[in-house]
């Protein structure tokens, strides 16, 4: 296994990032403020890009590290 698809969720309180891998395989993010929007109504992708990118950055380190343990390269 090289890779992790799919929807996953990142979080960094009070901050929450998905991101979401369609069929065709074009990848959508959004992210929310949990303390004041539990119900992820307010998607503020377009206010929160850095924070966005270095969310990305960490949910991308995590899932190499993941992938590695996988396939017993955590070693």
């Amino acid at each position: 296994m090289d890779s992790m698809n799919g929807h996953v969720a990142w979080l960094d309180w009070p901050w929450k990032l998905h991101s979401i891998l369609d069929k065709s395989g074009n990848v959508r993010n959004e992210i929310y403020r949990l303390d004041t929007d539990p119900q992820e109504s307010l998607d503020m992708i377009s206010d929160e890009l850095e924070r966005v990118f270095a969310m990305k950055l960490d949910l991308k380190k995590w899932q190499e590290s993941i992938v590695k343990s996988m396939n017993g390269d955590d070693c």
